[in-house]
């Protein structure tokens, strides 16, 4: 079965693939830029196996060597997989640690609250050693903006 690649990025005579699963294949790559050099239209091609790259620089069109690359059984060319960003990572780790609180807590805390409770003492521990500016003065920014997040100001229980 031929390799997955993917198209990293195109541009006018330039397009550089990625082959994941044969990464660091020193065969496998020079034997891909081989034929690659025999495709009509191709002037330069540069395989590096460290990163399972191979950059294709031509003057015919990128899909006549998609067509030639996969008819050859160099590859097949898929779309790139979607990549999680690392912030979705962030939320969705925030989101079960809050859910895990407020379980905790039968809904008296979430995260939020325990986070303003952290300011507020670090705020406390910072005027303790006499840091008041800018240390200090920070932490009880970071608290006071969470307690008016939720809406703590004014409220009674």
């Amino acid at each position: 079965m031929t390799p997955r690649a993917e198209v990293q990025h195109e541009i006018a005579g330039r397009i550089r693939f990625r082959v994941p699963e044969k990464r660091s294949d020193q065969g496998y790559f020079d034997w891909v830029a081989g034929a690659i050099r025999e495709f009509p239209g191709v002037e330069a091609v540069q395989a590096k196996p460290l990163t399972g790259s191979i950059l294709v620089l031509h003057r015919t069109e990128s899909e006549k060597i998609l067509q030639m690359a996969q008819a050859a059984e160099l590859f097949h060319v898929a779309p790139p997989e979607p990549r999680v960003l690392p912030t979705a990572t962030a939320h969705r780790l925030l989101d079960q640690v809050d859910a895990r609180i407020n379980t905790a807590t039968r809904g008296g805390w979430d995260f939020d609250s325990v986070l303003m409770l952290a300011c507020a003492v670090a705020g406390g521990l910072q005027v303790y050693r006499q840091n008041v500016w800018p240390a200090a003065a920070s932490m009880f920014w970071y608290a006071l903006t969470l307690a008016e997040k939720n809406g703590v100001r004014g409220r009674r229980a």
